[in-house]
C-alpha cells in the first residue's frame, strides 16, 4: 500500500495550479444536534465522501453539498 503521504504529495504537485470543486448531494461531515442542543459532526458512510474528501484536504478544495443533517440548515 503506498505512502498516504507520498499520495498527498502528488496530489498537491498535480493540482496545486486548479481549483478542485466538488458539487454534490452527498456532504463529507453531516450535522446534527446534541441532547445538549450543540451540533455534533460525523462522517457519513458515503464511499464518494470517503475518496473524494482527502483528495479536497490535500489540494484545500471546496465541497459544496445538499445538507441532510437536522442542524445543516
Amino acid at each position: 500500500m503506498p505512502n498516504l503521504n507520498k499520495i498527498q504529495g502528488f496530489i498537491r504537485s498535480s493540482l496545486s495550479k486548479t481549483r478542485f470543486v466538488v458539487v454534490s448531494n452527498r456532504e463529507p461531515y453531516v450535522h446534527s444536534f446534541s441532547k445538549t442542543g450543540e451540533i455534533q459532526s460525523s462522517k457519513p458512510t458515503s464511499g464518494m465522501a470517503s475518496a473524494l474528501y482527502p483528495i479536497l484536504q490535500a489540494v484545500r478544495g471546496i465541497w459544496i453539498a445538499h445538507g441532510t443533517g437536522e442542524a445543516d440548515a
